[in-house]
C-alpha cells in the first residue's frame, strides 16, 4: 500500500532503457500523474507513536535525501483505510465499459505458440484445463517472478537452458529470467520501555472507529514511514512492531527500523525446473559491495536510535543485538535475518539492443502480439518503492500498444 513518488533516477531509468524518442520524460511525468490522478493515494489517518519519534530523530540525517523523499509518512493506496486493489479500480470503470470486460480466474499454464505469435491462453481454472483464444495480442503481466517462469514454460527463453531441463524450446530469447534484483532488507529491531504491544489486541473501539471512519490503528499498514539517506543510497521502512515475528508472535512493545539499500548491484535469475516448478536464485549479495553497503545502512539506524527523542522510548536492541558491531557479526546477522522487501525487478528488461528480452515497445523479441509489462521489464532497481513508477510505465505502455491495435478490430 505503500505509495511514493519515483526520482528522477527512475524516470530516468525508463528513457534510458527505451529511448527518449519512445519514453520521453515529459510523457512519464504525465503518466504518473494520470495515474496518481486515478489511484489518488490517501494520506495516513493513523500514525504510531514510533513513527513519530522516528521522524523527529531521522530529521537532522536526511539533509542529502532527494527533495520529496526526505523522512515521511508514507501515502497509501487506500479508501478511507481500507486496502484499494485493481479489482476496486475496475468497478469504479463506468458500466458501459464494465460490460464490455469479461474477467476470468485461474492459473496460466502457457502460451499456445504457432509460427512465432500467440493464439491463445491456456488456463488451470478449478482443476480444468482451457483456453483464452487471442485475437489482437496478449499482454502479460505477471510479474518479475511469473513473467519469465510463463514465458519459460511456454518454450520461450534460452533454448539452451530450456533443453538442458527437458522443457520443449520453441522461440529463442536469450535473457529471459536473467538480470534478477531486488530490495533486501534488513530489520533492526528494539524493544520500546512502554509494555503495551501494537496491535496485540485490538478494542471494540479500535474496530468501530476503523469500519465507521476508516480511523485508528487497525488502519495502520505497519510500514507507515520511511524516506532515503546518505544521498539516496539507503531506504528506511519504519515499523511499530518486531518485523520479523507480528503478527505471528505478539512481542512486547517493539519498533523495527528496516534498511535495504536502493540500487544493490547483486542479480539472480528466474528458471523453470524438470518439473515445471519455478525456481528462484536471488543472488543476494553476490556483489561484496551490496553487503558492504548493508552493514552501513546498519550503523546508520543505530546512530537515529541513539538520537533524541527516540532514544528516550527504546529500551535495548533485539536484531541484530548490541553485542554485534564488528563487520563479520554484522554479516553473519545479515544472512540470518535480512529477507525480501517484495521489489523483485529485471527479467525480462527493456532495451534498444537485439540482446533485451522486449524491445522500446514492450514487444517481446522475435514474437508477434505477445508485451510484457510489469516490473520485470526494469532493467534496474527503482530507487524507492517501485509502485509510483510501474503506475507511470504502465500507463504510458497503454499508448504504446494502442499504437499497434487496430481500432476497427476491437469488438
Amino acid at each position: 500500500m505503500i505509495w511514493t513518488l519515483p526520482t528522477p533516477q527512475d524516470l530516468s531509468l525508463l528513457q534510458q532503457a527505451g529511448g527518449e524518442a519512445t519514453w520521453p520524460t515529459d510523457q512519464l511525468i504525465s503518466a504518473f500523474q494520470h495515474a496518481e490522478s486515478i489511484v489518488r493515494p490517501e494520506k495516513p489517518r493513523f500514525i504510531s507513536e514510533s513513527t513519530r519519534l522516528f521522524l523527529q530523530s531521522a530529521e537532522r540525517f536526511s539533509r542529502e535525501s532527494e527533495p520529496g523523499h526526505c523522512p515521511f509518512v508514507y501515502r497509501r493506496t487506500n479508501r478511507l483505510g481500507r486496502r484499494w486493489t485493481a479489482a476496486d479500480r475496475l468497478l469504479e470503470l463506468p458500466k458501459a465499459l464494465q460490460q464490455r470486460l469479461h474477467c476470468v480466474q485461474g492459473d496460466v499454464k502457457r502460451l499456445l505458440l504457432e509460427d512465432n505469435t500467440v493464439r491463445a491462453v491456456e488456463l488451470d481454472s478449478s482443476g480444468e484445463s482451457h483456453s483464452v483464444t487471442s485475437r489482437l495480442g496478449v499482454i502479460l503481466c505477471g510479474g518479475a517472478i511469473a513473467s519469465p517462469w510463463i514465458l519459460q514454460r511456454s518454450g520461450v527463453g534460452n533454448l539452451a537452458e530450456l533443453e538442458r531441463v527437458g522443457m520443449p524450446g520453441k522461440v529463442d530469447v536469450p535473457r529471459v529470467g536473467f538480470g534478477l534484483k531486488d530490495h533486501l532488507l534488513m530489520p533492526v529491531v528494539y524493544r520500546r520501555k512502554d509494555s503495551k504491544p501494537f496491535g496485540g489486541q485490538f478494542t471494540p473501539r479500535d474496530l468501530a472507529r476503523w469500519m465507521g471512519a476508516g480511523r485508528g490503528p487497525v488502519v495502520s499498514n505497519l510500514a507507515e514511514a520511511g524516506g532515503l539517506f546518505d544521498d539516496n543510497r539507503i531506504q528506511f521502512h519504519v515499523t511499530p512492531t518486531h518485523y520479523l515475528t507480528y503478527p505471528r508472535k505478539i512481542t512486547p512493545s517493539s519498533m523495527t527500523l528496516g534498511v535495504n539499500l536502493t540500487r544493490p548491484k547483486s542479480t539472480g535469475r528466474v528458471a523453470v525446473g524438470r518439473d515445471g516448478a519455478v525456481q528462484i536464485q536471488p543472488g543476494y549479495h553476490t556483489v561484496t559491495e551490496d553487503l558492504e553497503g548493508l552493514v552501513g545502512a546498519i550503523e546508520l539506524a543505530r546512530e537515529i536510535a541513539a538520537s533524541d527523542p527516540l532514544a528516550g522510548a527504546l529500551a535495548e536492541e533485539l536484531i541484530p543485538g548490541r553485542r554485534k558491531v564488528s563487520g563479520d557479526r554484522l554479516v553473519s546477522a545479515i544472512g540470518r535475518y535480512a529477507q525480501t522487501l517484495y521489489h523483485p525487478v529485471g527479467t525480462c528488461a527493456m532495451g534498444q539492443s537485439q540482446d533485451s528480452v522486449v524491445d522500446q515497445n514492450l514487444r517481446l523479441r522475435n514474437m508477434d502480439r505477445l508485451w510484457v509489462v510489469d516490473a520485470s521489464v526494469l532493467p534496474e532497481m527503482t530507487t524507492t518503492n517501485p509502485t509510483g513508477t510501474l503506475l507511470a510505465l504502465t500507463t504510458h505502455a497503454a499508448g504504446l500498444i494502442h499504437r499497434f491495435v487496430s481500432p476497427s478490430a476491437i469488438p
